[in-house]
């Protein structure tokens, strides 16, 4: 397919890493035209686990924020 053809055509690809949907094995939608793909996914609990290792303190903060959210 020449690069002309795909003009007008929407690709969806990871928000925070680029690849397209055929890379990765699942590619979640957020709001219009914002993905995330499993491998940035599993970056982010990476993160999040860490951080909550390091500041145990900071989870149940965050924890109490989102239970009284409405």
């Amino acid at each position: 397919m020449s690069p002309s053809s795909n003009r007008g055509r929407h690709i969806e690809r990871c928000t925070f890493c680029e690849k397209r949907r055929h890379h990765v094995a699942s590619l979640i939608a957020g709001p219009p035209g914002v993905y995330i793909c499993n491998e940035c996914i599993e970056i982010c609990n990476s993160i999040l686990q860490e951080e909550q290792r390091r500041n145990p303190e900071a989870q149940t903060a965050a924890g109490a924020a989102a239970a009284t959210a409405p």
